[in-house]
Formats: C-alpha cells, sequence, structure tokens
C-alpha cells in the first residue's frame, strides 16, 4: 500500500510538471474579427477567434486563455512587460520595441468609407482615393478611432503636418464611427471592408455606405502575433510562431482567411492568400 501511494504521488507530481501552461491570449469586441460570445468568450467566430482554435492543438506545452479586453489595455500590458500575447496586431514600428513579433494573418486593407452619395466626388480616375490630399483639405472632415494602427503609409499620413481634416476620435469605437457617418457627422472614416459588410449584412447599419480603396496603401496588409520582450514572450512567441507554421500546413488557414471576406475581395485577390499561407508556413517568422 505504502508503495501504491509512493506510485500515485510520484505519477501526480509528473502530471503537474508537464500541466500544460496558461497562455493569455487578448481578445476585444472588433467585427468580424473578433466576435465575443459574452457567456463564453474563447467561443466566439470572428477571424480571430477561429485562429486561436485552430492554433491551440499546436500548442502542447501551453493552454489559450482568451482575455476580453480595451484595446488600448493590450499594448499598455505587453509593453510593461506582463504575461500577455495578442495575435492579431498590425504592424507598426513602435510595437516592435516592445515585444517579440511573429506573422500570423493577412486581411484586406483598412479603406476610406464614405456614403455613397459622396464617393464620387472622393476618388480619382484610378477609382483610387488620394488619402494624403484628401486629407490635407478641411471641407472634407473625415475621423479614424483611438489606440489603432492603420498600415505604415497610412499611418504616417494621419501624423503629417499637412493633415488638417482627418481626425482622431477619441469617444467612438469603430462600430460607433460607422453609425457617426451614416448619420452625416463625418464625410468619410478609415475602417475595413470586412467590418462595414458584416455590419451591413447583418442589419446593423443601412446599406448606405461603400468602401473605396487608399491610393497610397497596397490593397492587402499583414497582421502579427505579439508577446512582450521577455523570456517569457520569447518563450511563448516561438512556440505561436511553430504552432502558426502547422495551421499553414494544415490547411486551416484558407477558411479562417477567406471567412467574412467580402466577395469582391474574395474573388479579386485569391493569390494574396495563398502566397500569405505559403510563406507562413514555411519556417520561423519571429522578429529579432
Amino acid at each position: 500500500m505504502q508503495r501504491l501511494r509512493i506510485f500515485c504521488a510520484c505519477f501526480s507530481l509528473a502530471a503537474l510538471a508537464h500541466a500544460a501552461e496558461p497562455l493569455p491570449l487578448a481578445i476585444f469586441n472588433f467585427p468580424p474579427m473578433y466576435l465575443l460570445d459574452a457567456a463564453d468568450p474563447g467561443n466566439g467566430t470572428g477571424n480571430g477567434d477561429m485562429l486561436l482554435k485552430a492554433l491551440a492543438p499546436h500548442l502542447p506545452d501551453w493552454q489559450i486563455k482568451p482575455v476580453p479586453m480595451a484595446l488600448r489595455r493590450v499594448f499598455s500590458e505587453i509593453k510593461a512587460g506582463k504575461p500577455l500575447c495578442f495575435a492579431t496586431a498590425v504592424e507598426a514600428p513602435e510595437r516592435f520595441t516592445y515585444s517579440y513579433a511573429t506573422l500570423s494573418f493577412v486581411t484586406p486593407s483598412v479603406q476610406v468609407i464614405t456614403l455613397r452619395s459622396k464617393a464620387a466626388g472622393l476618388v480619382g480616375p484610378d477609382g483610387k482615393v488620394d488619402l494624403a490630399r484628401l486629407a490635407a483639405n478641411a471641407a472634407h472632415p473625415g475621423s479614424y478611432t483611438a489606440d489603432r494602427a492603420f498600415g505604415l503609409a497610412v499611418d504616417s499620413i494621419i501624423h503629417a503636418p499637412g493633415n488638417v481634416g482627418l481626425k482622431l476620435n477619441a469617444s467612438a469605437d469603430p462600430v460607433a464611427q460607422l453609425r457617426m457617418l451614416s448619420a452625416g457627422r463625418v464625410d468619410y472614416v478609415l475602417e475595413y471592408p470586412t467590418m462595414l459588410g458584416y455590419l451591413v449584412q447583418r442589419g446593423q447599419l443601412p446599406d448606405t455606405m461603400v468602401a473605396l480603396p487608399i491610393k497610397q496603401q497596397s490593397s492587402w496588409i499583414t497582421v502579427w502575433a505579439l508577446c512582450p520582450r521577455t523570456p517569457w514572450g520569447k518563450r511563448a512567441i516561438t512556440d505561436i510562431d511553430a504552432g502558426l507554421q502547422q495551421v499553414a500546413r494544415s490547411g486551416a488557414y484558407q477558411s479562417i482567411l477567406q471567412r467574412w471576406l467580402p466577395a469582391s475581395a474574395s474573388g479579386q485577390h485569391p493569390v494574396e492568400i495563398e502566397q500569405f499561407i505559403q510563406r507562413r508556413a514555411h519556417g520561423s517568422m519571429v522578429t529579432p
């Protein structure tokens, strides 16, 4: 009996030693990337939610713990070195100074969203918006929401001295900002066409707005997983990177990336998704 007790105790200690470590991954309400289930935050159906579910089986040493929090807090926690990662961050040079990162996603770029009745006055002959020129025109007020990056080209326009018309809306979330646009309170906003399409399709916004591509930015943008620049963060991002390689090789990425994609984007740029999957499937992509 004594030997049995010793064996059981040793077995229990061994099991504890190999127990999966919690991996907190931030999520926030941002349709359709994250579609939070209030009763079960880890059971959302957005692209980001699906990515975490696909990643989980490939992280045997970790147990993913989705943690709902405001976007501002996500980056402040990672910057402070807290044990927290985020799977879908748009590239911004400052973010890479306090985090380890690896490529995780590709999505249609942010676009200029405006009322259909005003679209013709905002686009050039190529059907695209010259955002630098538009932002320099105070007669066309536009807005963007706080705590976000929109891609290097768009971010540079936002922060340029010549920007007098495109202003920060610090009090609205992205959905509220689109409602402000539909009510005519601004001429345009910066937002993802996937969000507009999702909300219109579900009757949460009127079908009176259109997404216009931005001349200065490529049509698709890469997105990164971030973990703090600490020993814990290095270990976590290394394993996440390896797990994402397995997700890419498994074929799961295709449905994740195409879910909620506007039909026009899906049909027009399938090569962007294929190129990303091929790139993601081969070798580590962790930043130094």
